[in-house]
């Protein structure tokens, strides 16, 4: 007879698992070879959240006993905060729950420039304020300073999907129902777009490159031949670095280039 694990209550986590880097790959503590070298560890749990859903969360530092500390802080905080969630809770402690589940939906990259803009532009002006205070016209007010304050419009943008992310997620886990639309959608649009790129001169170029030619951690790391590649192919930073002899052609001869089958090629 089969039998099933019972599904977890709301605001209640799993076994907790943990994991150690060892030569670049998680590996779980079972598995860990006798007197293998750890960088780092990484604890992580299955989670119900007050909205129902099962999420994975997880915590890292530099010893199993730090990581599965620090997850079981951040349960505690999801479990107690979350089921008091409405609107009296504050702005800043529902985008704490919010980053929380960027974290573990997203990559890190989205995680760390969602929080970037949260804690250098939102949280200075609106983090004090209860979620029912977040009114359209609050939040209008808060655009147009950043607007006055010359914060770039593609920036501004940013900030404005976090906000609209942060109220969204306070309508979807807000049991009272309380609030009922994301005064977001109500904001007016944002106009203007990112900076023209602006070319060095001749003299501006020569320069740099006597600096960079001078530095001695650049020399080191090889960055002149890299950057002049870059100056005189304008590629890709991506496309510089994967760059092969074979793949260039510096003679006046014209080749004719065939693709390789994938699938059977070998070797670099």
């Amino acid at each position: 007879m089969i039998m099933v694990r019972p599904p977890l209550q709301l605001g209640t986590w799993g076994t907790i698992r943990t994991y150690g880097r060892v030569d670049g790959k998680w590996v779980p503590k079972p598995e860990i070879p006798p007197g293998a070298k750890i960088d780092s560890w990484r604890a992580m749990t299955q989670y119900c959240g007050h909205d129902g859903v099962t999420r994975q969360v997880e915590r890292g530092s530099s010893s199993e006993t730090k990581a599965r500390r620090s997850l079981r802080e951040a349960l505690g905080k999801l479990s107690s905060q979350q089921a008091a969630l409405d609107s009296s809770s504050h702005f800043k402690d529902a985008a704490a729950l919010y980053l929380d589940q960027i974290q573990t939906r997203r990559r890190r990259t989205t995680y760390d420039r969602y929080k970037g803009r949260l804690e250098k532009h939102v949280f200075p002006e609106i983090g004090h304020l209860l979620l029912r205070e977040c009114t359209v016209n609050r939040l209008e007010q808060f655009m147009t300073k950043l607007e006055h304050d010359e914060v770039a419009a593609n920036t501004r943008r940013g900030i404005r999907t976090v906000l609209s992310g942060v109220i969204q997620y306070v309508i979807r886990n807000d049991e009272t129902g309380t609030i009922k639309r994301n005064p977001v959608h109500d904001l007016s649009d944002i106009e203007g777009s990112t900076k023209k790129p602006v070319a060095m001169t001749a003299e501006q170029l020569r320069d740099f490159l006597a600096k960079l030619d001078a530095d001695k951690i650049a020399k080191k790391s090889d960055l002149p031949d890299y950057i002049r590649f870059l100056f005189g192919t304008g590629t890709r930073f991506g496309e510089a670095l994967a760059a092969r002899w074979r793949d260039l052609n510096l003679t006046d001869e014209t080749w004719n280039i065939q693709v390789e089958d994938t699938a059977s090629a070998t070797g670099p």
